[in-house]
């Protein structure tokens, strides 16, 4: 038929006249029907496909609206809209963070304080401690020693790594790394709640109880800013003879309540030491002396 579905003829086939020119009625060929009122397009052009929508006229188009949301993956002006990018927002986690870091603060200044001196005649002491309000030690012929409260906390028993000692602690308490010297390592680091055991064999000091409780505070003393301690107290814990100090003192900036308790056992001297906070000394010291009060020499 004629004309043919593109600008090209059918092979070996020229239209009347040659090319570019329209066939005349009564040619050769049989001329398509059209729609009633519609002429025949120009020869080599095609009408629309019936129903297709032609493209509104520019300026006549929808205006551009920023606000207008697309569906995810059809296309708005500027490109497919995607949905916002990032992880959802997470909860805080620096109150932890601080929590475990003052825990952890405290910690180093006990194990700073108590660096143990080079003299092997020293007591491994803690240097930690307060100074002492009376530079003079309490004689124990000159004071009635005051018996503990045989009572302890209910809780877990705990032996020392050299097995010469033991002591009950409260059921929250775990083992923790506090000095390297110390055969008992305890406390809660949530609570601020901390005790360790140094125990030291009585022949390498030419020292009785008293003496040796003078070196041992003195050292802590020495590592400590603004140190204060009260009179030393005689007690008796499990039939063993026993001094407490309660030592108060700034170290590494950071405040500290100390009760140092020197226990004299059928062979060595051991330092009983428990700490916190200063300003929860008031809170957690009665459970500390308590828990000291459970000590026993294995001898």
């Amino acid at each position: 038929m004629w004309p043919p579905s593109s600008p090209q003829e059918p092979q070996g086939q020229q239209p009347p006249g040659g090319h570019g020119q329209q066939p005349s009625h009564g040619s050769w060929q049989q001329q398509p029907n059209y729609p009633s009122g519609q002429q025949q397009p120009p020869y080599g052009q095609q009408l629309p496909p019936y129903g297709q929508q032609q493209q509104q006229p520019y300026g006549q188009q929808q205006p551009y609206d920023p606000t207008r949301q697309f569906p995810q993956g059809q296309q708005g002006p500027g490109g497919p809209w995607q949905p916002p990018a990032g992880p959802p927002k997470s909860k805080p986690v620096w109150p932890w963070i601080v929590g475990v870091a003052v825990a952890v603060v405290v910690a180093l200044v006990v194990v700073i304080v108590l660096i143990p001196d080079d003299d092997p005649k020293t007591p491994t002491a803690t240097n930690s401690t307060p100074a002492a309000t009376s530079a003079e030690p309490t004689s124990p012929a000159t004071e009635e020693p005051t018996t503990a409260p045989p009572t302890a906390p209910a809780g877990q028993t705990v032996t020392a790594t050299d097995g010469k000692s033991q002591i009950t602690v409260p059921e929250d308490w775990a083992t923790l790394k506090l000095h390297n010297d110390a055969q008992v390592q305890v406390g809660n680091a949530g609570k601020e709640q901390y005790l360790m055991v140094i125990t030291e064999p009585q022949a390498s000091f030419d020292l009785d109880l008293t003496g040796y409780g003078q070196v041992v505070i003195e050292q802590m003393k020495k590592n400590l800013t603004n140190p204060s301690a009260g009179s030393p107290q005689q007690l008796t814990i499990n039939n063993a003879p026993a001094i407490q100090y309660e030592l108060h003192g700034t170290a590494q900036g950071v405040p500290i309540a100390y009760w140092v308790t020197l226990v004299e056992g059928e062979n060595d001297f051991h330092q009983v030491l428990a700490w916190t906070l200063e300003d929860r000394g008031t809170e957690h010291g009665p459970l500390l002396r308590e828990v000291t009060t459970t000590f026993q020499d294995k001898g």
